[in-house]
């Protein structure tokens, strides 16, 4: 499911992504530098949300995400918004060709 929100992300040429709830939902938004724009929302209480949130947990060990043949190294912070947790994952300019 990350995987799926960073790939659509990276078509729009973003370059970050940020995940905050609002509403009951966990929204998504792509940035590019400072311009920002919706991909998807996310039930917040649903299990597609609880294993998002997974995934991004995991992906702030891992670092890395391959997309169309490209390794991706992926620096994911947490913050809070609105009393809420909050992640935004930037996307390093220079992707890694995998082998």
């Amino acid at each position: 499911m990350l995987v799926g929100f960073i790939k659509a992300a990276l078509d729009e040429s973003a370059d970050s992504l940020e995940f905050e709830y609002a509403v009951g939902k966990l929204l998504v938004m792509g940035f590019q530098r400072h311009e920002g724009f919706g991909i998807a929302s996310v039930e917040s209480k649903s299990k597609d949300c609880e294993r998002l949130v997974d995934e991004i947990i995991a992906l702030k060990k891992k670092a890395r995400v391959a997309i169309g043949g490209t390794t991706w190294r992926v620096y994911v912070s947490e913050y809070e918004a609105f009393g809420e947790v909050a992640w935004r994952l930037q996307f390093f300019a220079t992707p890694t060709k995998t082998k």
